[in-house]
């Protein structure tokens, strides 16, 4: 099985987002400290400016970036979460919180894990959100019962729907243009399959 990242960043996060597996790499970026330290868990790496939780945490290893940066925390965190053989990830706390610049880096960030075809999740609640390159595919059961939203993120992409609400083959998207928004399971087992360039995949409560 391959290692599991999870990066808890300073953004919306609930305790009921995070079930701990043996062998997990917990990164802390920065605010998310607080959330493990309330939890009971200590991080195995602590990394930031540390400018969100006001103070350096002293019971974790500590990767202390400059302020003045060309990436973000988290980037800088899923960065580390690569160099250190993870195959999955987990990202917390990306999100919400008091910055809607943050929210929009960390989702930013996924085509780095797209581009590898590495598993991974934002998940807030029940928000989950996921980049697919070409030839990924994300699968729904049918028991699902949410919205599933479909966005280009590079300037044009296309996928295929089975099972939801719309369906189609090699649905041409662009990102300047939110066709794919809005969809929803039907009770089916589904999935979505990306043809050609790259999107997000977004699950939101009906």
């Amino acid at each position: 099985m391959k290692k599991r990242c999870v990066i808890i960043s300073a953004g919306d996060f609930s305790p009921k987002d995070y079930t701990p597996k043996e062998g997990d790499f917990v990164i802390a970026a920065d605010g998310g400290y607080a959330y493990l330290k309330d939890m009971g868990i200590i991080p195995d790496l602590c990394i930031g400016d540390f400018d969100s939780l006001g103070f350096t945490p002293e019971d974790c290893p500590i990767s202390i970036l400059p302020v003045e940066k060309d990436c973000t925390d988290t980037d800088a965190a899923l960065r580390i979460g690569l160099e250190n053989g993870c195959g999955d990830f987990l990202l917390l706390g990306m999100l919400g919180g008091k910055r809607l610049s943050h929210t929009l880096a960390n989702l930013q960030t996924l085509p780095l894990l797209a581009e590898k075809h590495i598993p991974h999740m934002i998940k807030s609640g029940s928000i989950t959100v996921r980049a697919l390159a070409k030839d990924d595919t994300v699968s729904f059961s049918h028991k699902n019962n949410c919205h599933v939203s479909v966005l280009a993120i590079t300037d044009t992409a296309a996928v295929t729907l089975e099972g939801l609400y719309y369906n189609g083959d090699h649905i041409s998207l662009t990102n300047r243009f939110p066709l794919g928004v809005s969809n929803s399971t039907v009770g089916k087992n589904a999935f979505v399959r990306c043809e050609d360039g790259m999107i997000l995949v977004v699950t939101e409560p009906k």
